[in-house]
């Protein structure tokens, strides 16, 4: 009977310790996973930080807009002569083919060769634009004459004073532009 008891002993012990164990166990993977919580949340807000830093508040003067390419080409043409604004087409063109304003297939950037690559610094310059990259809501393949991107509301507002006098639909929309890197 005395060599019961110990094996009794042993085994309750044995369970006591593996039952200890297993909270043990527990704890530790549930402080393992608050922890990774934790450190994931940061991740994510520190990803959203980062994000949010690569965007900038602009002011996007929009002469007019269209469907249609050449319409809105010519009307760039004009609209430089006669408010004697630059433009700027960042080597882009419009592919019939693709029915898209795209950079050329051989552009020496490879990775936005044969695609379209949107204006983003605060300048004055004509371009030829799609106007849901400043106005996420606005109809695909709507092309915008852009007359300008601003830093701050009042040049906008100066710009735009300057437009209305041969476009009085002309508008200024603010819109958050992506500034960071695209490649």
């Amino acid at each position: 009977m005395l060599s019961i008891a110990p094996s009794i002993f042993l085994m309750a012990c044995s369970q006591s310790h593996e039952k200890n164990k297993n909270i043990e166990d527990s704890t530790i993977k549930k402080e393992m996973i608050v922890k990774a919580v934790s450190v994931e949340k940061s991740i994510q807000q520190k990803v959203e930080e980062d994000t949010l830093g690569n965007f900038a508040d602009y002011y996007v003067a929009v002469l007019d807009t269209n469907m249609n390419y050449n319409p809105i080409h010519s009307k760039m043409f004009s609209t430089s002569e006669a408010l004697n604004i630059p433009i700027d087409t960042l080597g882009r063109y419009y592919n019939k083919k693709k029915d898209e304003i795209i950079l050329p297939e051989n552009d020496e950037d490879e990775i936005y060769a044969g695609e379209y690559f949107p204006r983003r610094n605060a300048e004055e310059n004509l371009s030829l634009e799609y106007l849901n990259m400043y106005k996420p809501d606005a109809k695909a393949k709507t092309i915008a004459l852009v007359a300008g991107i601003y830093a701050d509301k009042d040049s906008a507002t100066i710009a735009l004073k300057k437009l209305k006098t041969i476009e009085p639909k002309a508008f200024v929309l603010k819109s958050k532009i992506y500034v960071g890197c695209m490649h």
